[in-house]
């Protein structure tokens, strides 16, 4: 197979990645209540009463101040922080499976499917897909996570440790079960 039709496929294969990713996105689809937090400060900061939670309480409760500038500044514009929120955290999901695939290509040096397997289970991710609509700024630091950390592999293997059932992600195997000394089980 020559060069370009394999990278006119994997291209199509890493489109219906990203298609899949929305579905996936789309079926879990919530806003955490920590994000109605931020739309307060955001609503508050549009109206002109500053970042406050409380008018006339000076109390900082917001974790990321960008975040409540972007989406403040398009609350101000006439949009929902419910929808902006949402949108900018799928198009970060979307671009996040696209720094992994190149992510990919850059250590396999484009052989083969193997540039799709991170894809691959980045999309089937279930915690990925679930805080891709969850109007938090979690999801807009991941591409850069992926893109500027020196050590690209381990960061992702830290990212996808941390997804897990909580005995994996410390690192443990699944123990083994007990036995005596006669080798019985206890």
């Amino acid at each position: 197979m020559n060069a370009r039709r394999t990278e006119l496929l994997l291209m199509g294969a890493l489109g219906l990645m990203g298609v899949a990713l929305l579905f996936h996105i789309h079926h879990y689809n919530f806003l955490s209540d920590d994000a109605y937090i931020n739309f307060r400060y955001m609503r508050n900061l549009a109206r002109g009463d500053g970042l406050v939670y409380n008018v006339g309480e000076r109390v900082e409760g917001y974790v990321d101040f960008l975040w409540i500038l972007l989406c403040g500044g398009l609350m101000k514009l006439g949009i929902a922080p419910e929808t902006s929120s949402r949108v900018i955290t799928v198009a970060c999901s979307l671009g996040v499976l696209v720094l992994t695939y190149l992510l990919g290509r850059r250590l396999s040096d484009g052989r083969g499917v193997v540039l799709l397997l991170a894809p691959a289970f980045l999309v089937a991710n279930r915690t990925f897909a679930a805080w891709g609509t969850s109007g938090l700024e979690a999801t807009t630091s991941w591409p850069c996570l992926r893109k500027y950390s020196r050590n690209a592999v381990r960061m992702s293997f830290a990212v996808c440790m941390s997804q897990v059932p909580d005995g994996e992600r410390r690192g443990h195997a699944p123990r083994a079960p007990l036995r005596s000394r006669k080798g019985a089980k206890r």
